[in-house]
């Protein structure tokens, strides 16, 4: 019963912060190193690079890829400064007002377009 109660609390609490319905991706990425970047024609800080899917996430089944690089989430380039480069991908996913995203991806050094759901945290 305490356990229910504690959900139940925490759910209400994320609300109120307006963090229950932020939207989410499924992935995990990390900064690029600079050979990658030069490597793919990226510039040093306007890219990440997909490490992990969560299996049956809305990456996944969009298609996106491990070791993929998103360069940018529809058509703007990423805005990502200093060390917290992955966070600021996340901020930026969380951020947007829609329920899907088209982010422009370089696969194998080819750049493609890829549809994305974005689901609720």
């Amino acid at each position: 019963m305490k356990k229910n109660i504690l959900l139940i609390l925490i759910a209400a609490v994320a609300a109120s912060y307006g963090c229950a319905n932020k939207a989410r991706l499924g992935v995990e990425v990390r900064p690029l190193i600079e050979s990658e970047a030069k490597e793919n024609n990226t510039g040093d800080s306007c890219a990440v690079a997909v490490m992990r899917l969560i299996a049956g996430g809305n990456a996944e089944k969009a298609g996106i890829k491990t070791g993929d690089i998103i360069t940018e989430i529809d058509g703007k380039t990423l805005d990502l400064k200093g060390p917290g480069k992955a966070s600021d991908f996340a901020r930026q996913i969380m951020e947007l007002p829609a329920t899907s995203a088209v982010l422009t991806v370089i696969r194998s050094k080819k750049p493609m377009k890829i549809t994305v759901q974005l689901g609720a945290a």
